[in-house]
């Protein structure tokens, strides 16, 4: 089944200014982990990833929504195929959306309290990996 992408007018293919802002996104998650901020690392690095979806959409002249970065990945068009690698990163970057933000995501405690080094890392890995990925298919387009 072939997928349908919603398309947008040109005037509103913005997907220069949706890289720049995943990169900028990512740049904060990597200023967080500097000063200990992890909860903060793995929120900023899964909307980093969220937007270079999102701008690899509007390079084809659609625009993309939800904040689930899996799905928008399973929404792409047939000829760009995600390998397992980068689902999986998605999928572990999906679990931080909210749970990065909010106590009432965790059976107890704070995010400040309970994101670890480790985890931020993992969670920047993760977006660089998505990023690479969005890049190397906007190529000709910016």
């Amino acid at each position: 089944m072939k997928k349908q992408l919603l398309l947008i007018g040109v005037h509103l293919k913005r997907d220069a200014d949706w890289i720049k802002q995943a990169e900028h996104n990512l740049e904060h998650s990597k200023k967080s982990l500097e000063i200990g901020h992890f909860d903060w690392t793995c929120f900023a690095a899964q909307q980093a990833a969220e937007m270079a979806v999102k701008a690899l959409f509007h390079s084809r002249g659609a625009e993309a929504w939800g904040h689930s970065i899996l799905k928008l990945l399973e929404k792409l068009p047939d000829d760009i195929t995600p390998s397992e690698d980068i689902l999986q990163a998605a999928r572990n970057l999906d679990r931080l959306y909210i749970v990065s933000r909010y106590p009432n995501g965790l059976p107890e405690g704070t995010p400040s309290e309970v994101f670890d080094q480790s985890v931020a890392q993992e969670a920047i890995a993760n977006a660089e990996k998505i990023i690479r990925f969005c890049r190397s298919h906007m190529a000709e387009t910016i």
